[in-house]
Formats: structure tokens, sequence, C-alpha cells
């Protein structure tokens, strides 16, 4: 539930919006109204709101320093505002613009203006939210991709110190030479362990292509724009092909294209997504032409350790593995 507070000098707009308003309804949580900027400072500082809904002149202040406040906050901590005002003056309308006010709606506003402005503001919330969580799971990923290789790269390297009886740095390898990032492979593990991980890789890799063949053979099944949204994924793999860009392609809001592609695909964006670059590296990988470092590139993964994890999640075996047998090793 979002958390919204409303900062007004009048208080026959605070009133309307206390009682005309139905916010639980909308999903959210009238938080506190107050008439003076001194207060609705105290009460961004205190309550930390969603939403702020203000006008661009509060009391006597021939400016509303308010707004610019609220602007000056760091980013992830900036609530989103919508603009309530009997002014319509062109200075002022661009004076919100400047502060990037979500929205000018004029009073006396009508209810059903009122609260189409308010759910149109909430869905550009839930679009930052999203963003905010995948940045912050992709963070994460990368972080995990560049411990999994160090770990692996360090049992490599006192395997190899213990087997030489020296403590000097390996020589670099052939692959390293020409270019391409260290990768981790699978020295320390029992032989066993190891077919029975690239087994179930197979089987993963199997089920990947099917699943991608099963999704893209019901085309004539779904609506235009998830049909388009798979065209546009299957033709831009080179590309990061984030939520929020596709989104933009589409002019769609992140939830409503989430759902719809989960619902009539029956696979998550996000999945299909990987699920495609991967199959499409394998094909790459297996003209030996192609470096792995290149191949993550033409696939919009900047950060090589994330093409790492995703490669080795779905195929049980580091690029260069597949690179040195044209498949997945036995």
């Amino acid at each position: 539930m979002y958390s919204v507070i409303v900062v007004d000098g009048d208080t026959e707009t605070v009133e309307l919006l206390k009682t005309g308003v139905e916010w639980n309804r909308l999903g959210c949580r009238l938080a506190g109204t107050v008439l003076s900027i001194k207060e609705g400072l105290f009460l961004v500082q205190t309550e930390k709101p969603d939403l702020v809904i203000t006008d661009m002149r509060i009391g006597r202040e021939k400016e509303n320093d308010f707004l610019r406040i609220l602007y000056e906050r760091q980013q992830e901590k900036r609530p989103l505002v919508i603009i309530l005002s009997a002014c319509r003056d062109f200075e002022e309308a661009c004076r919100a613009i400047r502060y990037e006010a979500a929205l000018y709606l004029t009073k006396p506003p009508r209810m059903d203006e009122l609260e189409e402005g308010i759910l149109w503001v909430l869905d550009r919330l839930e679009i930052k939210r999203r963003q905010i969580v995948r940045l912050a799971q992709e963070k994460q990923e990368r972080r995990d991709g560049r411990e999994e290789i160090m770990r692996s790269e360090s049992g490599g390297l006192t395997k190899q110190k213990r087997l030489s009886g020296n403590s000097s740095l390996p020589e670099r390898t052939g692959a390293e030479n020409q270019g391409e990032r260290p990768e981790t492979d699978d020295r320390g593990k029992e032989p066993g362990t190891k077919r029975a991980e690239r087994k179930d890789a197979r089987a993963v890799s199997d089920r990947t292509l099917s699943e991608l063949q099963r999704i893209r053979s019901g085309m004539q099944n779904y609506s235009p724009f998830i049909r388009e949204a798979l065209r546009f994924i299957d033709s831009h793999l080179e590309q990061e092909l984030s939520l929020t860009v596709l989104c933009e392609e589409l002019s769609l809001s992140h939830s409503y294209f989430s759902k719809k592609f989960k619902r009539e695909t029956g696979t998550g964006y996000v999945t299909y997504v990987t699920m495609a670059k991967m199959e499409r590296a394998r094909t790459l990988m297996e003209d030996p032409r192609n470096r792995a470092n290149e191949i993550a590139k033409q696939l919009g993964y900047y950060d090589y350790s994330y093409f790492f994890q995703n490669f080795r999640r779905y195929f049980g075996c580091s690029p260069r593995e597949f690179k040195s047998h044209g498949r997945i090793p036995e």
C-alpha cells in the first residue's frame, strides 16, 4: 500500500482529499494532511511518503520552496508529486515541470479526473519500484558471479601451487592471451560429480530449447502486443532488453505487461529473455571463430561475470569448456 500526504494551505482542498477520495480502494494510505511548508517538510521526513499532493503556492509563499526541496532530495528518496493548483499561469506550470512534478491538475478538481490522475501516478510508482528491485537483483547477481569466479580461481590456484611446489602465479592460458577473461572450471570436483552436473545441465538445456519452441509456436494465440514483444526480443538480443526498454517500446506499463506476458506465454519476461540469449549464445559458441567475451557483448552482457553465471547455470560448464568441445562436455 502506497503512503500519501497532502500539503496545501487551502482547508477546503485538504478536506476534499481527506473525505472525498477512497484511498483504500486506490491501494493507498493517507498518512497525513498539513497546511504549511514547514509541517509538510516534517511530515515528509517522518512518514517518507511515496506520493505528495501539494499546491504551487502554499500560504503567502511566492514560490513553492516545498516543491524545490523535494526535487533536491536524493532521487531514490524523492516522492512523486501531484500539483493541485488554482493557478493557470504558464510560468507556474513550467516551474512544476522543472521540478519534475508527475502531474499538474487545476482546482477545483473533478473527482473522477483526480482519481484517474492518482492511478496514473501510482502506475509510475510501480514502475519505479520494479526498476529499483531489478537493479538491486542484477547488482547482487553480478556480485555473486564475481565471487563464484574468484572462489573457483582461488581453488584452482591453490591446487596448482601444491602440485608445483612453489607460490609463483600460473602462466597465462592461450585464451587469456587472446583477450578472453579468465573463467572457472571444474578442477577439484570428483569425475562422477562433474558428469552428474553436466547431465543435469543437458537436461536444462533441452528443456530451455523445448520451452522456447513452445512459446514461439503459440504466436497465433497471443494478443497483438505480446506477439510484437516476442518479435522485438528475438530480433534485439544484442540489447540489454530490460523490462523498461520493452515497455517504452510498446508504450505499456511494467505491471500490466509483466502480468499479461506471464499469463499468455506461461513464462516470466526475464526468464524468456535469458533463455533466448543463452540459446543464441550456444549457437554462437559452436563457431570456433567467436570468442566468449565477444559473444557476451554481442548479447548485451557488458558484465562478463553475469554472462558467465547464466551460461554455467544453463549449460553446466564454462563458455571456454563449451568452446573446447564444441558442445556441452560429456
